[in-house]
């Protein structure tokens, strides 16, 4: 394989190049949140969504009508591996909701078809996470925030992830 030499210390600032680098060579990142919310703020029926651009968002205001945003907008980012598991999980920061908030989660299998999946804030709770297993090789598709119609939002900062299962 060979003595691999990096010259220096590597920061943001400062990118030191790895040398002598042979063979196969394969970078595993553990514990990784997957998902890039990379959607951009909006207000759609009387809902604000904005991205805080740290990884969280914060929704404001009551529904007028039902409400769906995108929370990504490049949907072929993510493959997901068949027979591996992920967990998708929804961590409330701050703020509350009066009624149920969902997260539609829709996958493409590689035939084309949408498979969906859907987590949800319920009052009063902090964390939600649900584990799947791909039973094929998966691309993430969508995610939205849904709000029905009427419900209530003050200050609700939240975090998405999408974390591959190793245990």
């Amino acid at each position: 394989m060979g003595n691999t030499v990096q010259n220096g210390t590597p920061s943001p600032d400062n990118e030191v190049e790895l040398q002598n680098v042979t063979g196969d060579n394969y970078i595993v990142v553990s514990n990784a949140n997957l998902f890039n919310p990379n959607g951009i703020s909006k207000t759609v029926n009387g809902v604000s969504l904005i991205n805080n651009n740290d990884g969280t968002y914060t929704a404001n205001g009551t529904a007028t009508a039902s409400v769906s945003i995108p929370l990504i907008l490049d949907p072929e980012t993510i493959k997901l591996k068949a027979n591996s598991s992920y967990v998708w999980s929804i961590e409330v920061l701050s703020g509350s909701s009066i009624g149920n908030v969902s997260f539609p989660v829709a996958v493409y299998k590689e035939d084309g078809t949408t498979i969906y999946n859907y987590l949800s804030v319920r009052p009063n709770t902090e964390k939600y996470s649900d584990k799947k297993t791909s039973t094929g090789n998966l691309t993430l598709r969508e995610v939205a925030m849904y709000v029905p119609n009427g419900v209530t939002i003050n200050n609700l900062t939240f975090k998405l992830q999408l974390k591959e299962d190793t245990t």
